[in-house]
């Protein structure tokens, strides 16, 4: 092996190394809330546009509201782990 090939062998796995370290030290949490999302639909299937969706918690009894999109959508974001009852009026 000439000195030009060991030198760039010697760069090759020093970018690797460096590369790995940079990858490695980046670190995916967990989360510890959820996404609950659905459509709101009537008891023949058809969506119910802009109905207000209200999601309870039962152990602490607390309560998030929301309205459907005009497509029946409705998100609630960042909901704590728990159990919950969820009911829609139109």
């Amino acid at each position: 092996m000439s000195a030009s090939q060991a030198h760039s062998s010697l760069v090759k796995l020093a970018f690797f190394a460096v590369a790995a370290i940079t990858c490695g030290n980046i670190a995916y949490a967990q989360l510890s809330t959820a996404s609950v999302t659905g459509i709101v639909r009537d008891s023949s299937g058809g969506v119910v546009p802009d109905a207000k969706v209200t999601l309870r918690n039962a152990e602490t009894a607390g309560v998030r509201t929301t309205t459907a999109n005009s497509a029946g959508n409705y998100n609630f974001l960042n909901v704590n782990p728990g159990r919950y009852s969820m009911e829609s009026t139109a």
